[in-house]
């Protein structure tokens, strides 16, 4: 079984802002500190961000490196709220932690015990970090359902 690197595990728990971080970059925004001041993020985090932005194929991330994908430019060129939801919940699906997740167990029976169980196996990752990233996956899950 392929180890998961953790860096492809996400710890960004809004999605919503990951999309926010799109948008700015979409309009030119590159600068670190205007980043974080926008999304209303401590410096430490916008990195989180730029990875889950990276994990959903939305962009390039290798610090400092960062720019939109053609599927980024793609999820924001879209036009309804609708395709953009639909785009983001296939773009969730399809990372690879939440492919090799989904594989093992239905949608429907993921918890967080299972997640965290599952990331440990897979990554390394102690017992806490296991569990905070599985409360983000389980969010991003949650959000690209309702």
């Amino acid at each position: 079984m392929k180890r998961i690197e953790t860096t492809d595990v996400p710890q960004a728990n809004s999605l919503h802002r990951v999309c926010d971080l799109l948008a700015l970059v979409g309009e030119g925004i590159e600068d670190k500190q205007e980043l974080t001041r926008q999304l209303g993020l401590v410096t430490r985090e916008l990195d989180y961000y730029k990875h889950a932005a990276r994990i959903l194929g939305f962009a390039h991330f290798e610090p400092p490196e960062f720019y939109l994908t053609a599927n980024g430019k793609g999820y924001l060129a879209g036009l309804r709220a609708e395709e953009k939801r639909l785009m983001l919940a296939s773009a969730v699906r399809e990372a690879y932690v939440f492919r090799e997740l989904l594989s093992q167990f239905p949608e429907k029976d993921l918890d967080k015990d299972r997640v965290t169980t599952f990331l440990m196996e897979r990554t390394g990752l102690n017992k806490t970090t296991a569990r905070r990233r599985a409360d983000t996956m389980i969010a991003w899950l949650k959000y690209t359902r309702d």
